[in-house]
């Protein structure tokens, strides 16, 4: 997982960490640990709720998750 370009795309929704945390229903400390292991830690279903908390398309969530 790319966690540095996540952060990048939380930023340019407008967004902050903590906000995207409220939106996949995670501690905002538990969202940053999970982003401190490079997102090792989150789970596919967390990452769905990323991609759709942020509007982000298929190709922008695969780099992010998978690439």
């Amino acid at each position: 997982m790319n966690a540095e370009l996540l952060k990048m795309k939380i930023k340019e929704c407008g967004k902050t960490i903590g906000a995207v945390a409220s939106d996949i229903n995670v501690d905002e400390s538990t969202f940053y640990r999970k982003l401190q292991k490079n997102g090792e830690t989150f789970t596919v279903a967390q990452a769905a709720a990323i991609k759709d908390a942020l509007g982000l398309s298929a190709h922008e969530a695969f780099d992010i998750f998978y690439g």
